[in-house]
């Protein structure tokens, strides 16, 4: 019981210091991250890119859609890809960004939608 504890806390005290930024990253939170040049931030952004790009391809598995990164793609490729993105549309940046991810290697690299 006193695992159970202390493990609630820890997740409490971890939402709590999160508590001004709600939810996951828009496209305006992705975007700056993958377009500094610092490596903390670079680090984020392939992160980020790189388990969005596994889920996307689990999300279309399940929705009886072929995977479409089947090629041997890198991380650092998965975001320039969406960095180029996000860049060419900035009008779309408020929307979040796992969804923003997936718009760009849909594009990208899926022959159908």
């Amino acid at each position: 019981m006193r695992i159970w504890r202390i493990a609630l806390f820890a997740i409490a005290c971890a939402a709590s210091v999160n508590s001004a930024h709600a939810g996951f990253y828009n496209g305006n939170d992705l975007y700056n991250v993958c377009k500094d040049n610092t490596k903390d931030e670079y680090i984020l952004c392939l992160g980020y890119t790189q388990g969005s790009a596994d889920s996307f391809d689990v999300i279309r598995l399940l929705s009886k859609k072929e995977p479409c990164l089947l090629s041997p793609i890198s991380g650092e490729q998965v975001a320039d890809v969406v960095t180029k993105y996000l860049k060419n549309n900035p009008d779309k940046r408020h929307e979040p960004g796992g969804f923003l991810v997936n718009k760009a290697l849909t594009e990208a690299f899926c022959s159908k939608p």
